[in-house]
């Protein structure tokens, strides 16, 4: 019982830690696409295209890693 509820913890740990730096990964990509967008004045900010760049990120992301574990399996 208590190893079982060991390793249920390390493996929440584990998890948390890997979603942790896929958010930061994400994060750092929207920032530089921001500082770096077309024109150099950042107007990728001052439209929607903030908002785009994020869907794309985390549908893509869900997407990549539902086909990669579904080829993992």
């Amino acid at each position: 019982m208590v190893e079982r509820s060991v390793l249920d913890l390390s493996i929440l740990a584990e998890g948390e830690s890997l979603l942790n730096d896929a958010v930061a990964i994400a994060a750092f990509g929207l920032f530089l696409g921001i500082l770096v967008s077309q024109d150099g004045s950042g107007a990728e900010a001052a439209g929607g295209g903030v908002i785009l760049v994020f869907l794309r990120e985390f549908v893509g992301g869900l997407l990549a890693g539902y086909l990669l574990a579904r080829a993992a399996m």
